[in-house]
């Protein structure tokens, strides 16, 4: 009887640390989903913001108003009027630049010429 005794205590501490062990490897792993759901969350929400970024700037682009980087604000006509008038404004600076050049040009002949008058 006591070796039937010792028997069941044996197996039922051998069953005990079973349990044990099954309850260790649970908790790892519920751990371990726990991080992934954390993680998951996180990027959930990392994806909300996004969405609800891109969102403005979708609604922002069709009703003609840039993002805030660049012409702070200006809406697509007005970049387009801006971009018109500084090409024109660089246009009449490059005519003035070439009607300097070429009166240069011309002070540079009278010179010469004054020159080789005077070593003469």
């Amino acid at each position: 009887n006591a070796s039937n005794a010792n028997d069941d205590l044996k197996a039922a501490k051998a069953l005990v640390q079973e349990t044990k062990d099954a309850i260790n490897t649970k908790n790892q792993e519920i751990t371990g989903d726990s991080e992934s759901a954390n993680k998951a969350q996180r990027d959930v929400l990392k994806a909300e913001e996004d969405l609800v970024k891109l969102t403005n700037e979708y609604q922002n682009m069709c009703a003609g108003i840039s993002s805030s980087e660049g012409d702070e604000g200006l809406t697509l006509p007005d970049q387009i009027s801006k971009a018109h008038s500084d090409a024109n404004n660089a246009d009449a600076k490059a005519k003035q630049a070439k009607m300097k050049i070429k009166h240069l040009n011309k002070t540079i002949k009278t010179v010469e010429k004054e020159v080789k008058k005077e070593e003469k």
